[in-house]
């Protein structure tokens, strides 16, 4: 996503992931869901563009800095309820 790539993910565990706003989200695992969406995104280049522009903006909220600093505050606080 960050690199301006199309991400495919499968509809499990990828909590950014938005079909058709940030990313394809397969909903099985049947190989021509992949194929007939590939397929369609290549007559569509504007829907293609949009989600890779929405698909960086994506990768900039989830980038290690800005994920690390949330993790300490929760960790913080925490800490500060268990100790205190």
């Amino acid at each position: 996503m960050a690199s301006g790539g199309l991400a495919y993910v499968g509809r499990t565990g990828e909590d950014y992931a938005v079909p058709f706003g940030n990313a394809v989200v397969m909903q099985s695992d049947d190989p021509r869901e992949l194929l007939a969406t590939h397929a369609t995104l290549g007559t569509r280049p504007e829907v293609l563009r949009a989600i890779r522009a929405d698909g960086r903006a994506t990768a900039k909220r989830f980038a290690w800095p800005r994920v690390l600093d949330g993790y300490e505050a929760a960790w913080e606080t925490a800490f500060a309820l268990t100790s205190g």
